[in-house]
C-alpha cells in the first residue's frame, strides 16, 4: 500500500478527471448522432446505437490490455497513445459511409482510445491516496460525470452548426491537440515501484483483507453485478435525448435533460466518494443503485420540459455514486500488486453493461416504436444488480468482526 499521501496526487485527480470526461464523453456522444446518422444514412436507430455497444465492449477489453501495459510501462506513455488513437478515429469517423466502417472506428476509439486512457488513470490516482482514496476517486470520477454530460452537450451545437461529418472532425482536433500537451503532467507517486516488489512478498499476500472471500471471487462477483447495474445506467445515457426529441422537444431541450443527468453526477461523485470514506464501498454503492433503480422508469411517464429536467437532476443523484462506489470498492478490497488488472477486469464488464443497456434501448425501440420497454426492462437489470450487491454486502459482514469496518483503508 503506499501509505503516504502526496500533495502532486491532487494534480493527478485533475488530470485524472479531465482525461476520463472526455474519453468517456466522446463515445456517449453518440446519442447525439444517432438521429442525424439515421436520417443522413437511413439507417434503424438500432443499427446507429449499436457503434455505443461496440465502443464500450471494445473500451472495456483494451482497458485490461492497457491497464497492464501501463503497471510495466508506466502510466504517461500508453495515455499518450490513447489520445492519439482517440483523434485519428474521429477524424476518420467524419468520412464513414457503410455500417461496418461505423463499427470498426468505433471499436478503435474504444479499445485502443478510451481504453488507454481511463483504466491506467483512475488506477494511478488510487495510488496515490490511502486516508483520501474515496475524496480523491469521487473527484476523478466526477470528471467522467461531468464529460458524459458537456461533451454530447457541446456536441449536439456543433452537429447543428457544422453537420454530423465536420462535427467529428472539430472533436478530434481540440481533444487531440489539448491532452496531448498535458500529458507531460501524468507521473506515479515516489516510492511506487518498492511499494509494488513489498505487495508481491509472500507474507503481504498471506494478509490483504478482513474477509474469507479471495479477491477474485469480490472481483467476480462485483463484475456481474456491474453489467445490470450499467445496463440500467446506460438506457436513458444513450437514449434519454433521442426520447425528449420524440416528446417534441427543441433540440436544446433535449440536450438539457441529457446534460442535467451528468451535471448533476458531479456533485454527486464527490458526495458519494466522500461517504465512501465513512461507510465503504460497497455499502455506498448498494446506495446509489437503489435511486438510480428507482428513478430510470419515470422518464417514459412525463411529457413536461420541466419535469424531465427535474427527472434527469433525481436519477443523476443515483448514478452519479455506483461508479466510484465500485472503484472505491476495488481499491478497498484488492492487494496493490493486483489493483491494475482488477480494475481493468471491473471497467470492462462496467462497459459490457452500458454497451448492453445503449443496444437493447434501441433494438427494443425498433421492435415497438416506445421507449417503454427497454426503460422497463432497465429497471429490472436494475434489481439484479441491487440483489446481487446486497448479497455481497451481507457475505463481507459475516466474515467482519464486531464493530469493523467492511474494508480495509
Amino acid at each position: 500500500m503506499q501509505e503516504k499521501e502526496y500533495g502532486y496526487g491532487w494534480v493527478m485527480v485533475f488530470i485524472a478527471a479531465l482525461f476520463n470526461g472526455i474519453a468517456v464523453g466522446v463515445p456517449t456522444s453518440i446519442g447525439m448522432f444517432i438521429v442525424p446518422i439515421s436520417a443522413d444514412l437511413g439507417w434503424p436507430r438500432g443499427d446507429v446505437a449499436f457503434a455505443y455497444t461496440v465502443c464500450v465492449i471494445a473500451t472495456g477489453i483494451g482497458g485490461v490490455i492497457m491497464g497492464y501495459l501501463a503497471d510495466r510501462l508506466s502510466t504517461r506513455p500508453v495515455v499518450a497513445f490513447g489520445v492519439v488513437v482517440m483523434a485519428g478515429a474521429l477524424y476518420l469517423l467524419s468520412n464513414v459511409s457503410t455500417q461496418l466502417g461505423l463499427y470498426l472506428l468505433f471499436a478503435l476509439l474504444g479499445g485502443f482510445g478510451a481504453g488507454a486512457i481511463f483504466t491506467p488513470l483512475i488506477t494511478n490516482v488510487g495510488y496515490w491516496f490511502s486516508k483520501n482514496k474515496g475524496l480523491a476517486l469521487g473527484l476523478a470520477t466526477a470528471g467522467q460525470a461531468a464529460g458524459q454530460s458537456l461533451v454530447p452537450f457541446s456536441t449536439s451545437f456543433l452537429i447543428v452548426v457544422q453537420g454530423w461529418r465536420e462535427a467529428f472532425v472539430t472533436l478530434g482536433l481540440i481533444f487531440g491537440v489539448a491532452l496531448l500537451a498535458l500529458c507531460v503532467l501524468i507521473r506515479v507517486p515516489p516510492g511506487h515501484a518498492r511499494a509494488l516488489e513489498r505487495a508481491q512478498a509472500p507474507a503481504a499476500r498471506a494478509d490483504t483483507t478482513s474477509t474469507s472471500l479471495s479477491p477474485t471471487v469480490i472481483v467476480g462477483w462485483l463484475c456481474v453485478a456491474t453489467i445490470f447495474c450499467c445496463i440500467t445506467m446506460s438506457t436513458p445515457v444513450v437514449h434519454v435525448a433521442s426520447m425528449a426529441l420524440d416528446k417534441g422537444f427543441a433540440q436544446d431541450e433535449a440536450a438539457t435533460v441529457f446534460a442535467l443527468i451528468g451535471i448533476t453526477a458531479i456533485v454527486g461523485r464527490i458526495l458519494y466518494g466522500k461517504l465512501a470514506d465513512y461507510i465503504g464501498g460497497i455499502r455506498t454503492l448498494l446506495v446509489g443503485s437503489t435511486i438510480q433503480t428507482a428513478m430510470v422508469f419515470w422518464f417514459t411517464q412525463i411529457d413536461s420540459v420541466n419535469w424531465m429536467y427535474a427527472m434527469s437532476v433525481l436519477f443523476g443523484l443515483g448514478y452519479s455514486g455506483v461508479m466510484t462506489s465500485v472503484t472505491v470498492s476495488v481499491r478497498e478490497l484488492t492487494p496493490i500488486h493486483r489493483r491494475g488488472i482488477a480494475m481493468g477486469v471491473m471497467t470492462m464488464f462496467g462497459w459490457i453493461g452500458m454497451g448492453l443497456g445503449g443496444y437493447q434501448g434501441g433494438v427494443l425501440f425498433d421492435l415497438s416504436g416506445d421507449y417503454v420497454w427497454p426503460f422497463g426492462a432497465a429497471v429490472i437489470s436494475g434489481l439484479i444488480n441491487m440483489a446481487l450487491v446486497s448479497a455481497l454486502l451481507w457475505r463481507l459482514g459475516r466474515d467482519a468482526p464486531p464493530g469493523a469496518r467492511l474494508a480495509p483503508a
